[in-house]
């Protein structure tokens, strides 16, 4: 959770009068905590951060044997949706309610994951002379955090990249809000920093000469998008960039308006 708590706690600070000063660079803390958080706790669906680290912690005098490589691991397939809402109905009519909700969250992430699914496979194969890197294509569903729906596409070209993640959830409405407001950005007192407009979309560019260029939108109610550009060669070029995605097709394939 401490992932997430950072993100949350950044928000809370866009309230304060004296925030200025601590916002600069934020494009990168929330877009770094969300997808920390998203491959962290939605991919394996579990809100049990502390497994691994309990597990490891043994006594030095146990004669517990090492696990050996090539063990089948957890079993992350989707879900028939059909078959886990007919056990979830099951279950309310037995009064099993806690049983239930687990059932419906197996059938809402399998539909999240493949509306995700959808949607990355209409991102473009190309933007602006970068051509996709399908290898780092991710999709990813988190039913029990705030985190929700995650889609993440990267472009590359030699030493140019670029890449699209695609947040729908509570924490993303935060993050729109915070844009929105015009609490995302220190204005002139950050000059690497700005408001701008990406296809009529509320956005915010940022720069630094470590991470490059980043340009966060907000999209709907409940949906974020944090585009990233690394060496690329100017403002314009990576406007250019973002303008390259279609913005409301993403927003009806959410259903977020």
């Amino acid at each position: 959770m401490k992932k997430l708590w950072i993100l949350v706690g950044i928000i809370l600070l866009l309230s304060l009068n004296s925030y200025s000063q601590r916002l600069r660079s934020i494009r990168h803390k929330i877009g770094d905590a969300m997808i920390d958080k998203v491959i962290d706790d939605a991919v394996n669906d579990s809100d049990n951060e502390n497994t691994d680290q309990n597990n490891s912690s043994t006594d030095e005098s146990s004669d517990k044997p090492a696990q050996k490589p090539g063990g089948s691991g957890l079993d992350n397939s989707l879900d028939d949706v059909p078959d886990a809402l007919a056990q979830a109905s099951t279950e309310f009519n037995a009064e099993e309610y806690r049983n239930a909700r687990t059932s419906l969250r197996k059938a809402l992430r399998t539909l999240e994951i493949k509306i995700g699914e959808q949607l990355l496979v209409s991102l473009p194969e190309n933007v602006k002379g970068l051509p996709v890197e399908t290898d780092a294509d991710k999709v990813a569903s988190s039913t029990k955090t705030w985190a929700g729906l995650t889609i993440h596409r990267e472009y590359k070209n030699d030493d140019n990249w670029a890449s699209i993640s695609i947040y729908n959830g509570t924490t993303s409405g935060l993050a729109t809000t915070a844009i929105r407001s015009g609490m995302y950005s220190s204005y002139e007192e950050d000059e690497n920093q700005k408001q701008v407009q990406i296809k009529g979309n509320d956005a915010v560019i940022t720069y630094s000469d470590s991470d490059g260029y980043a340009i966060s939108i907000t999209l709907g109610q409940q949906t974020f998008v944090a585009i990233e550009g690394v060496n690329i060669a100017s403002e314009a070029e990576m406007i250019a960039i973002a303008e390259c995605f279609d913005y409301e097709k993403i927003k009806k394939t959410l259903g977020d308006q």
